[in-house]
């Protein structure tokens, strides 16, 4: 690693020789098959490549060397056949000259791997017709014979065998879970073979056994030179790019979940790029030396959700784990009831006033309105708290209102958005009944996950930001009973599940928007979580950025190669 120019402004240490983004949160791991955070994927984006690049547009070849379509027959006419003739001579971080067959094996290695609350899922569909690997008694779905079958190398090309046509297939192949690595590199770390003997042996093995959780070799515009968790992630310029070569020699990314450190570091030019909640935009709003980028698209599903059934082992947030006034039972929001009563204490338009400063709008389900099957006249929820009681009092055949109850929800440290959101419920609801004792608590994003991966938030917040733009990306994971999402809430309602798999088979635009609406309406209807806001994004920048471009698609995830400094900037 090059030693680091630094100099002194404002109190705080300006690395001159890099960029810097500041941001709140861990991510979680560098290997492509693992994490579902755009911490992340933020790196992965940026170190890793894909087939194909998105685009405002649709799609461009990326490591293919052209965009498949029916017209130029590498999609074949029932749309079950795509070929990616792959692009010659790209060069790897670790010398390797790509092939076919590196790109077969990245993408086995995503379905073979499936890492436990991991993105695989979005490829496991189209391609082996199963929603995860392992089936309710633990059984596995398919085996190597399978996964040969549907993706495998002819010559410079790779081919992809689907069990159905599948609209969002080429969306998917452009996320960073599709990245590629080379073969050799990775099964010399240790990491599966890419035999039909090992097969077994690798499959769902916890995220941090894998090799590629704190290595990376891609082939993107940078290279991966160091993490530090909990302190910052270092990239710098891979000179062997086959592309037009980033701009920026290096890229640092550092953690910091208090807004005044990363305010401070953005006003003395510490920090090139920070992570600015809504709330707090007025701070810097007047500052001449700060550019904010603002009513931005920002299509996400943002929720405080509820968990039908959670795991008690070990579990704080249930306090007494039982309705006794003390805590919750673990079955305590399997009652509709309280479901609704939650959802009518919820202050929505205090919400978009006081904290989002009137640049959001309350959500109307799980579907972004910037995405297509989006109902605008889904009926929602307000706040109405006379409603609220009435509901709450039918809870468990009326003892709820009587004994109360106090739960905890868990929220991730450093989202003042999200703890707000919290604050607001546990508000409102202790007002209704002084003894609803919802307690609010902040952890960090590796330890929500974990928990949230063991079943054990009974309430929490979240948000689901677009991985591509199709409803089927928000309905599977949030609604359908195989879902990461759903699965996170013990939530399964048959007829969601029939509609989620029609609508994503769908080809007639008419007929799939409506499958989409009765979805939302299910959404309602079930009242598994409350949809908070709709918000317009932003992003801060020291004035002196340059070739800052946003799109709604990737956002503020891939923009590392355009990015500069204007020449005469010394820091």
């Amino acid at each position: 690693m090059a030693e680091s120019a630094t100099a002194m402004a404002g109190g705080q240490t300006v690395d001159t020789d890099a960029f810097v983004k500041i941001e709140i949160g861990e991510l979680e791991s560098l290997d492509p098959a693992g994490p579902y955070d755009t911490r992340s994927w933020e790196v992965m984006a940026n170190v890793y490549e894909t087939l194909l690049g998105r685009t405002l547009g649709g799609f461009e070849p990326r490591l293919a060397a052209v965009l498949p379509t029916v017209d130029n027959g590498l999609v074949s006419a029932d749309g079950l056949r795509y070929e990616f003739p792959i692009r010659a001579g790209v060069a790897c971080h670790g010398g390797e000259v790509l092939t076919a067959e590196d790109v077969a094996y990245s993408l086995r290695r995503l379905l073979v791997a499936d890492i436990p609350g991991g993105p695989a899922w979005m490829l496991m569909e189209p391609l082996l017709g199963v929603p995860g690997s392992r089936d309710e008694n633990g059984g596995l779905r398919f085996g190597f014979a399978e996964v040969e079958r549907a993706i495998h190398a002819e010559g410079d090309r790779v081919v992809l065998e689907l069990c159905y046509p599948f609209a969002p297939l080429l969306a998917i192949l452009a996320t960073p879970p599709a990245s590629v690595f080379p073969r050799s590199w990775a099964v010399g770390g240790g990491e599966w073979p890419g035999t039909a003997e090992t097969f077994g042996a690798f499959n769902r093995r916890p995220l941090a056994e894998s090799f590629l959780h704190r290595h990376m070799n891609g082939t993107g515009p940078y290279r991966f030179v160091l993490w530090e968790p909990d302190v910052r992630v270092e990239l710098a310029r891979h000179c062997g790019y086959w592309g037009t070569p980033a701009v920026l020699d290096r890229v640092v990314i550092r953690k910091e979940n208090d807004w005044a450190g990363r305010r401070d570091a953005l006003v003395s030019g510490a920090a090139d790029m920070v992570q600015v909640d809504r709330t707090f935009v007025p701070e810097i709003a007047d500052n001449p030396d700060i550019f904010i980028d603002d009513d931005l698209p920002l299509p996400v599903c943002d929720t405080i959700s509820f968990n039908l059934h959670v795991n008690p082992q070990d579990n704080p947030s249930l306090g007494s784990g039982r309705l006794d006034g003390h805590g919750a039972p673990p079955d305590f929001f399997d009652d509709l009831h309280v479901r609704r009563g939650f959802q009518y204490a919820f202050d929505w338009d205090r919400l978009i006033t006081e904290v989002y400063l009137g640049k959001a709008v309350q959500a109307r389900g799980p579907i972004p309105r910037e995405i297509f099957g989006h109902n605008p006249d889904q009926p929602v929820y307000r706040l109405d708290p006379g409603q609220a009681a009435a509901e709450l009092r039918q809870a468990w055949q009326g003892r709820l209102w009587e004994v109360g109850f106090r739960l905890t929800l868990i929220f991730n440290t450093g989202n003042f958005l999200r703890r707000m959101w919290a604050t607001l419920l546990a508000d409102q609801l202790r007002e209704i009944n002084p003894k609803f004792i919802l307690e609010t608590k902040g952890v960090d994003l590796p330890e929500w996950r974990s928990m949230l991966a063991q079943g054990k938030l009974a309430i929490f917040t979240a948000g689901w930001l677009v991985d591509y733009l199709d409803p089927h990306n928000f309905v599977q994971p949030l609604m359908h009973s195989t879902g990461l999402w759903a699965r996170w809430q013990s939530y399964a309602n048959p007829e969601a599940d029939q509609l989620i798999t029609a609508a994503a088979r769908e080809l007639d635009p008419g007929r799939r928007r409506a499958l989409y609406h009765r979805i939302q309406q299910i959404a309602y209807e079930d009242a598994k979580e409350i949809y908070t806001v709709e918000p317009l994004g932003l992003v801060a920048m020291r004035r002196w950025v340059t070739g800052w471009k946003y799109d709604m698609i990737n956002g503020a995830i891939t923009y590392f190669p355009v990015l500069g400094r204007q020449p005469d900037h010394d820091g």
